[in-house]
């Protein structure tokens, strides 16, 4: 950073989180006389004080657009949709931008890297970071040598926000080649691009060996786990089933998200199921915890035929500023509250037998085997019901355990419901049982415990705005109900608010 006062202090300040779990560290400090000087060289980070400077260089016959550099003037504070940089954070620092608000369709702006020119036969990872707003533009990095048709490496065609996002690309052995960062508009004539801290170093990007293409047919670390009831299968091309599957591979280079977790996926088809990501963590050498990170639900895990398949490609863990759960239907805590409740028409749905009891409970309709004593239809006068019967040859303090699908940790209170049906002819008394995780991040209580007689009430309420309250989708119907909070498909028939 530049310091233009004089009798100045130079304060770093580190503020504490709410908890232990962070670090902050500084070092090589180093002060020199004269204006910071920019450059592009191998090893050394552009961040477009003067792009010039950098080597950097745009040309008006081959573009349409013209770059600019922002530089925190009370302006370009006051207009520019993302007032601060990403070198400093602050509006003092400075980016090259352009701005894409009522330009015309299918215009270009291409920044040009200065020519490298080294003889070193070993990779290079361009590291930079970027703004891309608007969903019709396109952000395109390409490399250029003389004489030959430019190579794409980099492709963006959707809004990402105003946020800065980290991206790296491993180039090739360079020889006599310049890097072009280009934005193309779309039809709708709006949006905003930048860039910022721009650096091409000696060796492959840190992120590469996080990412899987899949593309020389292996699951590169990944390995199908012992417990499927079916495998993943690797394919290129289309899938078996016909109309349902992807066309083939994905191509195009993902963003880098620090600590986020990105990949592509298809799912098509009638009879889609259900894909699923989990965090499993190893906490012994005979005990995994998992963790429901995203979830995009059709009917079941299965579909109910062959008409239907998801595919995933490009699988990577990443590095950026932010990480945005897209798409937001496929929210962990919406679909954990999903995945729990359970009917049991069909089946026992997302629950599992505790294989530490020592029986397991039983899907029912109609009454029980012993006299009197178990009810006669489900909750509601439904068919189906789960029991546990005190007959041979069970024994006193025999246990039948039903565990939950793992549940997304939640940002706010939650609501577990359940219908009951006890039938003893004696005194009873009721067990809360506590189970102590993996660590010391939790904490469980309880409150206001009641017991009345009759059916529980139902729910007398619902806006619908942080889950369904209880409902639940009919999965004999042909489509589902759907929470949403933007505007719908079909243009003009949906309502503006909640």
């Amino acid at each position: 950073m530049e310091i233009k006062k004089t009798n100045v202090n130079i304060v770093f300040e580190a503020i504490a989180g709410p908890n232990s779990i962070v670090d902050v560290s500084i070092d090589d400090v180093i002060f020199t006389s004269g204006a910071c000087k920019e450059s592009a060289a191998i090893g050394e980070s552009c961040t477009f004080t003067d792009f010039a400077q950098c080597g950097f260089t745009q040309n008006a016959t081959a573009s349409s657009l013209q770059w600019k550099t922002y530089t925190g003037s009370d302006t370009q504070v006051r207009t520019t949709p993302i007032p601060f940089d990403h070198t400093t954070g602050t509006n003092r620092g400075s980016y090259a931008y352009i701005d894409l608000e009522s330009q015309g369709e299918n215009l270009n702006g291409r920044l040009y890297s200065p020519m490298y020119k080294s003889t070193k036969t070993q990779s290079y990872c361009l590291e930079f970071y970027y703004v891309l707003a608007g969903s019709n533009n396109t952000f395109n990095i390409l490399t250029e040598t003389t004489g030959s048709t430019p190579r794409a490496l980099f492709t963006r065609n959707y809004d990402h926000g105003f946020i800065w996002n980290k991206g790296e690309i491993t180039l090739p052995p360079l020889n006599n080649v310049r890097i072009v960062f280009e934005i193309i508009t779309g039809y709708l004539r709006q949006g905003f691009v930048a860039l910022d801290d721009s650096m091409v170093k000696e060796g492959e990007c840190s992120l590469s060996a996080n990412e899987c293409t899949f593309d020389d047919n292996t699951y590169c670390s990944w390995t199908n786990a012992a417990d499927n009831q079916f495998d993943w299968i690797l394919r290129n091309g289309t899938t078996p089933s016909a109309d349902t599957g992807p066309n083939g591979d994905h191509k195009i280079y993902f963003d880098n998200r620090p600590r986020c977790f990105s990949f592509w996926y298809n799912m098509y088809g009638v009879d889609v199921g259900r894909l699923i990501v989990y965090v499993r963590s190893l906490v012994s050498a005979n005990l995994t915890s998992e963790s429901l990170v995203w979830a995009l639900a059709g009917p079941r895990v299965r579909g109910k035929s062959f008409e239907g398949d998801i595919a995933v490609d490009e699988i990577g863990v990443q590095q950026t500023d932010s990480c945005k759960l897209q798409p937001f239907e496929a929210d962990p805590v919406e679909v954990s509250q999903a995945l729990v409740t359970c009917r049991f028409e069909d089946d026992f749905c997302q629950w599992k037998f505790d294989p530490t009891g020592q029986f397991n409970w039983t899907r029912h309709t109609g009454s029980t085997g012993s006299s009197g004593t178990g009810p006669t239809t489900g909750a509601d006068n439904s068919p189906f019901y789960i029991y546990i019967e005190a007959s041979y040859p069970r024994v006193e303090g025999d246990r039948a355990g039903l565990i939950s699908p793992y549940i997304s940790k939640p940002i706010g209170t939650m609501c577990f419901q359940f219908y009951y049906h006890i039938d003893i002819p004696y005194n009873f008394a009721l067990k809360l049982d506590g189970y102590v995780g993996s660590g010391w991040e939790g904490d469980i209580s309880l409150d206001e415990i009641f017991l009345t007689d009759g059916e529980c009430p139902p729910t007398d309420w619902c806006d619908f705005e942080t889950s369904f309250c209880g409902w639940i989708n009919d999965t004999t119907c042909d489509f589902y109900w759907t929470r949403t909070q933007k505007a719908t498909d079909s243009i003009g028939t949906e309502p503006t608010t909640g």
